[in-house]
């Protein structure tokens, strides 16, 4: 999906679940409909809509859950496994909870408590999310420094660079 077109992307994979759930496809259904809601919330945050944004990861980290529960169930009956889907269910769980968590910090407090940033580094870490959690290290350093969170990130990283997952995570962090 191409950054700031994430509603067009949100509507290609609602198209794509229809497509598979049609087919009998449903694990791959799952998927794409867990993605759908997860652009959904990329635009609401995009357009300074946090609880939308919110409401859109909460029902995307529940299609990834129904998704692993299935991933496993049916491992246990048929001891089958689709790695590519098992990663990209888990990876998908654990950046949506990420997100949920700051977006849920921010929306009830307006700031961002050390208890969550350490909650979310670790689903960070756990999903393999290494440019996500430097960013959110330069945030906490920020709070500890009492310096500007935007230009210290400007200084330590290149944003052109960063991949569009990524420019959103760094624009919750700059709502708070």
């Amino acid at each position: 999906v191409i950054e700031g077109k994430y509603l067009e992307g949100s509507k290609e994979y609602m198209i794509s679940s229809k497509y598979y759930s049609y087919r009998g496809r449903n694990y791959r259904a799952l998927l794409n409909l867990a993605r759908a809601y997860k652009f959904e919330a990329y635009h609401h945050i995009d357009s300074n809509d946090l609880i939308n944004a919110y409401n859109s990861l909460e029902k995307a980290r529940d299609h990834y859950y129904k998704l692993l529960k299935k991933i496993i169930n049916k491992y246990y009956l048929k001891k089958k496994i689709d790695y590519y889907l098992l990663k990209e269910s888990i990876k998908g769980y654990l950046d949506v909870e990420a997100m949920i968590k700051l977006t849920h910090e921010i929306i009830e407090e307006k700031k961002i408590s050390e208890e969550t940033i350490y909650q979310v580094k670790e689903l960070l870490i756990e999903g393999g999310r290494i440019n996500e959690y430097k960013i959110l290290e330069l945030y906490q350093r920020s709070l500890m420094t009492n310096t500007d969170f935007y230009n210290l990130v400007n200084k330590e990283i290149n944003i052109k660079e960063l991949s569009p997952r990524t420019k959103v995570f760094l624009r919750i962090l700059t709502y708070s």
